[in-house]
């Protein structure tokens, strides 16, 4: 049985590459984008801390589109209320793998029921962010 937290990331992914993008030659291929850009699905920027605000502050960069988030910023899920700033690092045993793909639009948000900052989604201006699922 697929579960919800699976059919919202697809969702999510799905919504993200049907938005419209600005090519400036009518074209909205996601891919034609990235490759325009420069970026290429897994060249994603990871979001491991935050401001006072909850938005995003640092980011770590995976290679080939995937984390060993452990290595970065230990967490676990419960530690992360929406809306609640900068995050205390905290053991999670085994390494969780993320697996990430190039978001367009900038949000950062993941699979624990919302976004990495607090609800609404911040808007990250000028940096890329990601969609993860683990």
């Amino acid at each position: 049985m697929v579960s919800f937290k699976i059919l919202g990331a697809l969702f999510l992914a799905t919504a993200a590459y049907a938005a419209p993008v600005e090519t400036g030659a009518g074209d909205t291929s996601i891919a034609k984008v990235l490759e325009k850009r420069g970026d290429v699905p897994g060249d994603v920027w990871v979001c491991y801390d935050y401001d006072w605000q909850g938005k995003c502050s640092n980011f770590i960069i995976p290679v080939n589109g995937c984390v060993n988030f452990q290595d970065y910023y230990p967490f676990r899920p419960e530690d992360l209320p929406a809306g609640s700033g900068r995050r205390t690092p905290r053991s999670i045993g085994p390494a969780h793998n993320m697996w990430c793909i190039v978001y367009r639009d900038f949000w950062c948000h993941d699979q624990f029921g919302g976004t990495f900052s607090n609800p609404g989604f911040n808007r990250i201006e000028g940096v890329k962010s990601i969609h993860c699922w683990y």
